[in-house]
């Protein structure tokens, strides 16, 4: 063999060591490839996992099921341990409807309530939620917010939900929110709480308005005896006024007679005293002193005032001295 022979197996011996050479890195980047691809398609999407944006969420080890309450995520996307998952809570409202809420009133009669509220979660006190509660937590709500609203109830009578029904509204809203809290919810202000519609059972209404049959009569009963009262008492006052004047009337008539008496007597003392006065005068100017022609001219005097008396004077009897 000469030189060239051996230059030529040199040459094949070394093409060959490069085309293995080349075969292991073809294969070697098949096998990154691979990996790669394993990688982005099994892990990645077990890392990169979603926190929908009507949730909360916590890191939960898929291994163990234990839960990092330390942090509460919101709606996003998050690099996590590939062993690791979120438990979700509702970030949402929710909604809770009461139909035919049987609740009794303070003076023991059933009143059926339709009523609906909202609630949230609260992320900040979500770790307590989770612990005390964990997803039992609806069902607690909705017992602690019944249990409020039918202690509430019996505070108030029926006719208040009928009348008042802002009151009651307000009542309910306030005892509903302190319930909620306990479990570590919150009632959003002035939109939280709707008090819908309240009636009574159809055994209630007849009680209801036998009572106020009964009412009604008892108080036309009062009104009857406060007639009759008022009716005895104004035939007392009519008489006792009817009596005042029989008596003024009478006071009067004797206060009058008595006044004409006396006037009467005042008179005649009058009269006496002018008439003695005129006879005295007339005594005097005729200058009668005999007793006996005083006497006969007070006689003439005093038939002379007799209506009835007919005077005549006669000149037949003569007197001589």
């Amino acid at each position: 063999m000469g030189s060239a022979d051996v230059e030529r197996g040199i040459s094949a011996s070394t093409e060959l060591e490069n085309k293995e050479a080349r075969q292991g890195l073809y294969c070697l980047g098949k096998l990154f490839s691979f990996l790669l691809f394993f990688y982005v398609v099994v892990f990645l999407p077990l890392m990169l996992i979603a926190v929908d944006y009507n949730e909360y969420g916590f890191k939960q080890k898929r291994s163990t099921g234990s839960v990092d309450t330390t942090k509460v995520y919101q709606s996003g996307r998050f690099f996590v341990n590939p062993d690791m998952r979120f438990k979700s809570f509702q970030a949402t409202a929710h909604t809770v409807h009461f139909e035919d809420l049987s609740v009794f009133t303070d003076d023991k009669l059933e009143v059926l309530i339709d009523l609906t509220f909202v609630y949230f979660i609260n992320p900040k006190t979500l770790a307590n939620l989770h612990d005390d509660y964990e997803y039992s937590y609806r069902g607690i709500a909705e017992d602690k917010a019944r249990a409020a609203i039918k202690n509430t109830a019996a505070k108030h009578k029926t006719p208040v939900y009928f009348e008042n029904r802002k009151f009651v509204e307000a009542n309910f809203t306030a005892v509903v929110k302190e319930a909620l809290l306990e479990v570590y919810c919150e009632l959003p202000e002035g939109t939280g709480f709707y008090l819908r519609q309240i009636r009574t059972p159809d055994e209630v209404k007849s009680k209801m308005l036998s009572q106020v049959v009964l009412n009604e009569n008892t108080i036309q009963k009062q009104y009857e005896q406060d007639s009759q009262v008022i009716r005895q008492e104004t035939t007392r006052m009519v008489n006792t006024i009817n009596n005042n004047a029989t008596r003024i009337r009478e006071a009067a008539a004797a206060t009058s007679v008595l006044s004409i008496k006396e006037a009467t007597a005042v008179a005649q003392l009058l009269t006496e005293g002018a008439r003695t006065s005129g006879l005295k005068e007339i005594y005097d100017i005729l200058n009668l002193t005999d007793p006996t022609m005083k006497a006969s001219l007070d006689y003439i005097r005093m038939l002379g005032a007799h209506d009835g008396a007919d005077l005549a004077i006669s000149f037949d009897t003569l007197f001589t001295n």
